[in-house]
């Protein structure tokens, strides 16, 4: 049950920065009313933004990943689990600040780069999840390895004995 929780946890961790990136595409023309400041400059801050919290995002479900979801492959379902909390977060935002100017609505485009983003998206999540796969395997391997060698310095005769066979 707490692998099932930590496992939904991390998806809706997913989920709501899909809906994030999402919802700063759509609303430049908004938060460029409220914040009282040229569309220009509000495009340039929301793409900075957008990749700020790309790079806070990825650092951050790398750590939760490898920290939380341990070995075996229910991590790899993330990928899949992420677009129901995705739509929520979607869903729960535009009920919460609906568009009230027309002029507020997002460009007829941004449904073309929703299906785009929302198709590239599992493989973000796919490759986050093989990176941490791959590092616990490594680790894994250099726990193994330096077993061995404890075991060998533990028993020098071991290796005295196989020199002198030879």
């Amino acid at each position: 049950m707490i692998r099932f929780l930590k496992l939904n946890g991390i998806s809706a961790l997913y989920g709501l920065h899909f809906a994030i990136q999402i919802e700063l595409m759509a609303e430049p023309y908004r938060l460029a009313r409220v914040a009282g400041v040229d569309l220009a400059q509000m495009n340039r801050i929301i793409g900075w933004a957008m990749i700020v919290i790309l790079l806070a995002a990825s650092f951050l479900m790398y750590y939760l990943t490898n920290r939380l979801l341990e070995s075996g492959g229910a991590r790899f379902w993330t990928a899949v689990l992420w677009l129901p909390y995705a739509v929520m977060f979607m869903y729960g935002i535009s009920r919460l600040f609906p568009i009230t100017d027309r002029a507020d609505s997002p460009p007829p485009v941004l449904g073309l780069l929703v299906i785009a983003a929302a198709l590239l998206y599992p493989l973000y999540i796919l490759f986050l999840n093989f990176m941490t796969y791959i590092r616990r395997e490594t680790n894994a391997k250099r726990r193994i390895i330096n077993a061995c060698d404890k075991i060998k310095s533990a028993n020098p005769r071991a290796d005295n004995n196989k020199d002198q066979g030879r």
